[in-house]
């Protein structure tokens, strides 16, 4: 799935964007409010695109705070 305009393009997330995806959930001021983050190693970035990954394969995903920590 891929939503586009003429200034944005909005596609889900894959491991195709892990150097940028760990960039920012690896870097403590940008994190400083999330639930979830930082991501201290690439490792737990493969982890988190990775079930990105799986959850827009689904027909419904599923969405729940235990699937995120």
């Amino acid at each position: 799935m891929e939503i586009k305009t003429s200034r944005l393009i909005l596609r889900p997330m894959s491991m195709e964007y892990l150097e940028s995806t760990h960039k920012y959930a690896s870097d403590l001021e940008n994190t400083r409010y999330m639930l979830f983050l930082p991501n201290n190693t690439l490792e737990e970035t493969i982890g988190y695109l990775g079930d990105a990954e799986e959850e827009w394969k689904k027909e419904a995903p599923t969405v729940s705070w235990k699937s995120w920590a």
